[in-house]
């Protein structure tokens, strides 16, 4: 988290299925026109998810998410923007 823009993500596992969303919030004044993240899980300090997303034309003060479906269980998240 910076004064700029918060990642957070939640779980959405329920019986049927185990996604996560990765939620970005624009906390600036100006408008993003993109964003580029990698998400990487690891387990037991072995990477098993890493994938790259971009998140495009982010209003200020908006969240946007991103769904990942059926993940793998992992017991570390990171998310790494660049550019």
């Amino acid at each position: 988290e910076n004064n700029f823009f918060r990642f957070s993500y939640k779980n959405l596992e329920n019986t049927q299925n185990k996604n996560i969303a990765i939620l970005f919030k624009n906390k600036s004044l100006a408008e993003l026109s993109k964003i580029s993240f990698f998400v990487v899980m690891e387990r037991s300090g072995i990477e098993v998810f890493k994938e790259e997303f971009t998140l495009s034309n982010i209003s200020s003060n908006q969240t946007k998410e991103v769904v990942i479906e059926n993940y793998i269980v992992f017991n570390k998240l990171k998310i790494i923007p660049f550019d």
